[in-house]
Parts: structure tokens; sequence; C-alpha cells
């Protein structure tokens, strides 16, 4: 288990652009910096939507994962899962966890970083992350301004 101590990263990202677009993107970018990336959806429906999407999004390449399903993700360095997982070790075995716009997380625990994704943000209402500054996480939000194009917030 991860050292409790650690300071924990927490990224926000308000998005606008399609979620399976940005996180094959973002799982490229984090796969080729050679990150074990943990990514939660909501449903099983959901995961296998993601898992069709990252083998057919490029036309002559793939990225390479696994579904928690598939049974071979000792080596994989992108899972794919939903639900609650009982072993509670193995989310030692990844850097991040990325969830998704559809998932509900309560507990900040077991991981180092973490990204959440939402399509919702108002610009009238106030973000307040200083519960979680207060208890050790380092923050950052970013808005997609454009297409890919974010801000600071």
């Amino acid at each position: 288990m991860k050292n409790n101590d650690e300071i924990k990263n927490v990224n926000f990202y308000f998005i606008n652009s399609s979620f399976e677009l940005i996180l094959y993107k973002l799982c490229t970018t984090l796969l080729e910096k050679n990150y074990k990336v943990l990514i939660k959806m909501n449903t099983k429906d959901e995961s296998l939507k993601i898992d069709k999407f990252f083998w057919t999004c490029e036309k002559y390449s793939f990225l390479p994962h696994s579904t928690f399903d598939d049974g071979r993700i000792e080596k994989e360095k992108i899972l794919i899962t939903h639900g609650d997982i009982e072993d509670k070790d193995f989310f030692s075995k990844f850097d991040i966890l990325i969830i998704s716009p559809n998932v509900l997380f309560k507990k900040l625990k077991d991981f180092k970083n973490f990204f959440f994704f939402t399509y919702v943000f108002d610009k009238n209402k106030n973000y307040n992350f200083s519960i979680l500054e207060q208890r050790g996480f380092k923050i950052k939000a970013f808005r997609e301004q454009k297409s890919f194009k974010w801000e600071g917030i």
C-alpha cells in the first residue's frame, strides 16, 4: 500500500468534448510516460463502450488495455473497470485513477493521483476545494474552453 503521508494530487476537469476522446488522448500520453492507469466507469456497459473505443478510435492502431473482466490484468498499464473492487491491495498496482463523469466517488485513498471528469460547469458557482486542501490534497481544476484547450480555474 502506498504511504499515506504522500501528497495526493486531485485534478478536476470540466469538459465539453467527448469523454471517450479526452480519455483516449490522456491515456495515450500517460502510457508514453509509463504510468499504470485504472479507469473507473459507472457500469459494465460504459466499460465495454470505452473498451471498444480504445480498440477502434484510430484507423491503424489501438490503445493497449484490458478490462477487469478480461482476467489479464496483472501486466496491463491501462485497465478499465466498473463497480466496486474488493481487493484493496489491487489499487497499489496503479499510479493514477481516472473517474468517468458518471461515477460518484466518496473516498480519496489508495492512490496518489486522481483525475475527475464532469460535464457540468457553472461559472456562477464558487467551487470550493479548501476542504480537500485542508486534508492534504493538492488540487488543480481545469475548464475546457475549446476542444482540448484548457484553462485553470
